[in-house]
Parts: C-alpha cells; sequence; structure tokens
C-alpha cells in the first residue's frame, strides 16, 4: 500500500506519543493518547508537523468510531446466540464425568 509523507510522519508521532505516556509512567489510554497528541500539535511549530499530529488524531477518533460501531452491530446479534453451556447439565439427565 503506498503512504504518503503525512501518514509516515503520523505513526512516527503516534509512537513518540505513546512513548511519552509509558516513559511518564502516565496510564495508557486512546484518551491519554488523543492528550498527549493535542499536547505534542499545540507545541508544534513546524507546520507539517504539527498537520501530522492532527492527522493522527483525526486517525484515532475515526479508529475508536469504527469500534463503537462494531460493539453496537456485536450487541445487537446477542440474540442469535444459541448458549451451549449452561448449568443445566445434559438434555438426557446422564452425567459425563
Amino acid at each position: 500500500m503506498l503512504r504518503n509523507k503525512q501518514e509516515k510522519l503520523a505513526d512516527i508521532l503516534l509512537g513518540e506519543a505513546v512513548l511519552a505516556l509509558l516513559s511518564g509512567a502516565a496510564h495508557v489510554s486512546t484518551t491519554a493518547l488523543l492528550e498527549q497528541l493535542q499536547a505534542m500539535a499545540a507545541a508544534e511549530k513546524d507546520a507539517e508537523i504539527k498537520s501530522a499530529c492532527k492527522f493522527a488524531i483525526s486517525e484515532v477518533r475515526r479508529y475508536l468510531a469504527a469500534g463503537r460501531t462494531q460493539a453496537v452491530l456485536n450487541d445487537s446479534d446477542c440474540d442469535t446466540v444459541i448458549h451451549v453451556l449452561n448449568n443445566d447439565g445434559p438434555a438426557d439427565g446422564t452425567r459425563r464425568h
């Protein structure tokens, strides 16, 4: 897959943000990652790096939104699940062990 310079730089900045969280013994979460990226973007003077930080922020948010959509889809399918393991035991009343 072809990736442009901004995407590559955004990946590097994501890594730097995670390393900053880990080295600071901070709690690592998507919220903390977004806050770290926003702080990095605010402190950055170079327009290209600032733009890559904002791109990384949008990618994390897009990833989170996709995860929420998937969770909603999984929750809506719960009525179609057949529960095989339950406390009733075998249907014929025999024991397996």
